[in-house]
């Protein structure tokens, strides 16, 4: 049976897909600018300008530079969606998940080292907690840590009197830790100890006893 659509449902779905357009833009145009000249001389004046918008259009998409970047990392953890099943799907417990996707996660910072580092630069000088607000935390990496906890606890290995949720935000605040050393500290930090070690600290509390 065909079924009708209204012109305002029409109308709608364009003004939803250029706006999801424009946001892209916006995010494209300021990594491309960060990139080239720096986070602290990148302005949101410069942004708006590159991506021919009104100032005050920038600012309804986002406050702030800050914000744009936290918009790319969460487009980029979603990007990889079918690499985050796969982890989850294709090993048998909580602790090979997890070290398959930190294992993942840590050759892609290697080739991605100074984006990354502008995105915590980016939230520290905005003075965000990297864990700061759970909805944002939720559709980035944070959201992947607590598939895992949630698939764990479905099959019993892991503990249902916290929540996934609250574990995963733990685990997260651990993972940052560990990350910002290495970022810091180089090639003289410990990352694969420290991972390991961040797995072991999380499974210790949270296995279903």
């Amino acid at each position: 049976m065909m079924t009708m659509t209204s012109g305002g449902d029409r109308s709608q779905t364009r003004w939803d897909r250029k706006k999801e357009l424009t946001r892209t833009k916006i995010i494209d145009i300021t990594i491309s600018l960060i990139e080239k000249q720096g986070f602290e001389q990148t302005s949101m004046e410069q942004i708006a300008e590159e991506a021919d918008l009104a100032k005050g259009t920038l600012y309804n998409y986002f406050p702030n530079k800050g914000a744009v970047l936290a918009a790319y990392a969460q487009r980029t953890v979603h990007n990889y969606e079918p690499v985050w099943q796969k982890i989850i799907d294709s090993n048998p417990d909580t602790r090979s998940r997890f070290e398959a996707l930190l294992e993942f996660c840590y050759e892609w910072l290697l080739h991605n080292k100074n984006s990354f580092k502008i995105y915590l630069i980016s939230r520290l000088h905005d003075k965000v907690s990297l864990w700061s607000d759970p909805e944002d935390q939720r559709s980035g990496i944070q959201g992947v840590y607590e598939s895992i906890i949630r698939r764990g606890q479905e099959e019993g290995e892991i503990r249902k009197d916290i929540t996934a949720e609250a574990m995963a935000a733990l685990f997260h605040s651990n993972m940052a830790a560990v990350i910002m050393g290495w970022l810091m500290q180089g090639e003289s930090f410990p990352i694969r100890l420290a991972l390991t070690n961040t797995i072991d600290l999380f499974l210790s509390g949270s296995l279903k006893r």
